[in-house]
This record gives structure tokens, C-alpha cells and sequence, in this order.
């Protein structure tokens, strides 16, 4: 019995310091777990965590570095590789996959061309973050910083600014994707005779203090008046209306 519980004791260091060394690994490499969706497949393996920039010397979360490309080792070569080089990832940009996953956190590869102020902007490829997967889908789109920002100390307010979402729709998977707060109820979502008859009564407007409890308008309890509204059409018409 005193063998038994010395080769028990030995096992478990043994495998306690294997999780450890490993632990260090991805520490040194700065990965996370994450799955990679490229045609049809689940790819696992470890994510570069690339997300966060300096400024005056403290890091800020940087969202819109999701959007761009995803550094990717598969699973059996980050765990089976002692020396890991540039040969052994794979970066992949929104094109190369159809999308990817860190934790909770689902990420598409759309085609969105975000429309601010005066001017046309082309759709381009990229991985937005997916927040509600219905009829009508939701996305967060982040605007980076002025690309010849080569520093960004002095400008933590600019990175700050750069990490507020703009709110993104999808209605039914061949749709284009807009703004929430630039959609139009009446046109976009004439299908749905619920939806519609409410908005003529004017009840999607929206009011200070309401108290609606629904997952959708608790996920976006951040958002202005106009957004508010639509929010509310939108979990009408998933709930209520056919595909």
C-alpha cells in the first residue's frame, strides 16, 4: 500500500509539473485556445493573443485587431514542437477561413464596408465578432485608429474612442450588413406583418426607463435611442416571424 501511494504521489508531479511546463509555453508564446472553421472543418489549436497595443507604457485592449487576421498554430504541432518558428503557423486573414472562436467569443468572416459621414466605401473582407447568431444576426464592428499611427503614446483617448463597437445587422444570411441605428423597420423588415403593424403605432420608439428584459436589448443596453428601437424590431421579428 505505501508503494502504491508513493507511485501515485510521483504520477501526479509528474503530470502536475507537465501542466505547468506547458502552461509556460503558452505564456511565452502568448497563445490562447481557440478553433479555426475553414471549409466545413473545426481546426483546434492555439491563437496568437495579439489584441492589446501600448500607450504611455500601459496596455489598452485593442478589438479591432480581431478583425484583421488570426496567427494560428494547429494543435498537435504547438504541442509536439519544442522550438516554435514562423514555419509552424499559419496566418490567416478573413479570405483564408471562414471564420474562428477564442473561448465564448465567435468571430465570421463577412464581407462589411462601413459607411461614416460623406463617401462610398467598398465591402472588404473580414472577421467581425458574431453576438447573436437568428434570423436577424448581430455583429460589432471596431474602427482602428489612422493606419500611419505608428505610436500611441499621448493617445490613449484615441485608442479608447477605437474600442467602442458599432453596432452591425445581418437580416437572414444573404443580407447585406449594416448599422442598427441606420436601418429601416418598414422597408427591411416588410416580411414580418408583426413587426410592421407595431411600427406604424409607433411602438418601437424608444422611451427612458423601459425595463425590457429580453437578452437581445440587455446586450445592447449601452445603445442610443434610435439603436434601442431597432433592437426591439429586431427580437420581434427572430421571435415572431417565419425564416
Amino acid at each position: 500500500m505505501k508503494k502504491l501511494i508513493i507511485v501515485t504521489f510521483l504520477v501526479a508531479s509528474i503530470v502536475t509539473a507537465a501542466e505547468a511546463q506547458f502552461e509556460e509555453k503558452m505564456k511565452k508564446e502568448n497563445v490562447v485556445e481557440g478553433i479555426v472553421y475553414q471549409d466545413g472543418k473545426e481546426l483546434h489549436g492555439y491563437i496568437k493573443n495579439i489584441y492589446y497595443v501600448k500607450a504611455d507604457g500601459l496596455s489598452y485592449f485593442a478589438p479591432w485587431k480581431f478583425q484583421e487576421y488570426v496567427v494560428f498554430y494547429p494543435k498537435d504541432v504547438f504541442e509536439n514542437t519544442e522550438k516554435l518558428k514562423r514555419k509552424h503557423f499559419e496566418l490567416l486573414k478573413a479570405k483564408d477561413c471562414d471564420g474562428y472562436k477564442i473561448d465564448t467569443l465567435i468571430y465570421e468572416s463577412v464581407k462589411y464596408a462601413h459607411l461614416e459621414g460623406v463617401g462610398v466605401a467598398m465591402p472588404k473582407k473580414m472577421f467581425l465578432r458574431k453576438v447573436l447568431d437568428d434570423k436577424i444576426s448581430l455583429f460589432l464592428f471596431f474602427k482602428s485608429p489612422p493606419p500611419a499611427m505608428t505610436s500611441y503614446d499621448g493617445q490613449a483617448n484615441v485608442l479608447k474612442e477605437a474600442a467602442k463597437p458599432y453596432n452591425i445587422y445581418r437580416v437572414k444570411i444573404e443580407g447585406k450588413l449594416k448599422q442598427v441605428a441606420d436601418m429601416n423597420i418598414k422597408k427591411e423588415l416588410a416580411d414580418c406583418s408583426f413587426v410592421t403593424e407595431k411600427e406604424a403605432k409607433g411602438e418601437y420608439k424608444a422611451s427612458q426607463g423601459d425595463q425590457e428584459s429580453s437578452k437581445l436589448l440587455k446586450l445592447m443596453k449601452d445603445a442610443g435611442n434610435r439603436e434601442e428601437s431597432r433592437f426591439k424590431a429586431i427580437a420581434d421579428y427572430n421571435t415572431n416571424c417565419s425564416n
